[in-house]
């Protein structure tokens, strides 16, 4: 019976120390002034600024390009998830497909843990996903 709750207590552990709720609730903040079109406050707030000071600078061009296939509809995250830990900083990667007038389209997204919470550093969208899949791959 020790050996049970021993057992259980580790695979809880497991589980709570692969959460990605966190990093999930800045995703979903993204998309949400993403849809909104307030791109100043996904540039101050959600990019990782602490990797690369001209991230948000990349960004407002990606929000051009993005601004330019219409509205996003049936946005929906795909199963699963990558988390991993290299030299001490922590990766999420997320992975939506959702749809524009003409194309079905694949979204990954790559948040890292910074001392006051995730951040966004890569975000891909495509028709293909090969290519979203090839950008992504090291994360």
């Amino acid at each position: 019976m020790k050996r049970f709750f021993v057992l259980l207590f580790a695979v809880g552990l497991l589980f709570s120390s692969c959460s990605t709720d966190k990093a999930e609730l800045v995703a979903d903040d993204f998309h949400q002034k993403l849809d909104e079109g307030d791109y100043d406050y996904i540039c101050d707030n959600l990019i990782d600024t602490e990797a690369d000071e001209s991230l948000p600078d990349n960004f407002r061009e990606f929000f051009a390009q993005v601004d330019s296939w219409g509205a996003q509809t049936n946005r929906a995250k795909s199963m699963g998830f990558s988390k991993k830990y290299n030299n001490g900083v922590t990766t999420v990667k997320l992975e939506y497909e959702f749809d524009i007038t003409e194309y079905h389209m694949y979204e990954s997204m790559v948040l890292v843990e910074r001392a006051d919470g995730y951040k966004i550093f890569m975000c891909v969208m495509n028709s293909d996903k090969s290519t979203v899949d090839a950008k992504t791959s090291e994360y």
